[in-house]
């Protein structure tokens, strides 16, 4: 017989689910710093991947800094803290009323 409960909700993801929505709700209240945020974090990102070492393959991205194994985790940790952000930014817009 199939169960029909959820499984439970670990506490790890209610922790992540709160530091999303306390950085979202944050991003909203100051629009001037997380811009400047977001400006600092492309050009962090743009240097690191595309540094003197990279270069291109047949089938993929060859990087030097940004594929070291502690920088590419903080860049994609960073990546997807700046993704949150910019959903929240663009959420107050209203030609995105539809999305809520």
């Amino acid at each position: 017989m199939l169960s029909t409960s959820s499984p439970p909700i670990s506490s790890s993801s209610i922790l992540t689910i709160s530091w999303r929505h306390t950085c979202s709700a944050w991003a909203t209240d100051h629009v001037a710093l997380t811009l400047a945020g977001l400006v600092t974090w492309i050009t962090v990102y743009v240097a690191l991947v595309f540094s003197p070492g990279f270069y291109m393959d047949l089938i993929h991205l060859v990087m030097d800094l940004a594929g070291l194994p502690g920088v590419r985790l903080m860049l994609t940790l960073v990546g997807i803290a700046a993704l949150c952000v910019i959903a929240a930014m663009l959420s107050r817009l209203p030609a995105m009323n539809w999305l809520r």
